[in-house]
């Protein structure tokens, strides 16, 4: 299997210049982004190419610019308030439902609980689903 040149017009020689900008070695940027040294030795390397998922990955976790990071457009990073503005929209309405209802922001609190095996919290939210089934029938 051939694999692509590492040079500057690839998303792999971007990714390098990214890590090396946020002074992070690979074991460091893996571990941020919950990878292994290794998987991004490979991504550096064209190894293994970048899918959707680490693209965003890259994004939330980094700031840095998916657009950059595929294409070379734009700048290398892409500050917060810019994120919030440019991909991030529904984030930020949601955000704002949550501090405008204290009712909404337990409710969100308790499905990210449950998530993380909160039993309580878990209960909580099926009674929450059984008095919305009653209010709908």
């Amino acid at each position: 299997m051939n694999k692509p040149a590492l040079n500057k017009t690839n998303a792999a020689y971007r990714l390098k210049e990214a890590r090396k900008n946020l002074h992070l070695t690979q074991k460091q940027l893996g571990e941020r982004a919950g990878l292994s040294w290794y998987q991004i030795k490979d991504l550096e390397g064209c190894r293994v190419k970048l899918t959707p998922l680490l693209v965003k990955l890259f994004y939330y976790e980094f700031g840095i610019n998916p657009d950059w990071l595929l294409n070379g457009k734009g700048g290398m990073f892409i500050r917060k308030e810019e994120k919030f503005n440019q991909y991030d929209r529904e984030t930020q309405l949601i955000l704002n439902e949550l501090e405008s209802s204290p009712a909404l922001k337990n409710t969100f609190i308790k499905f990210i609980e449950a998530k993380k095996g909160n039993k309580q919290a878990f209960e909580d939210i099926r009674n929450i689903i059984k008095g919305l089934q009653i209010i709908f029938e």
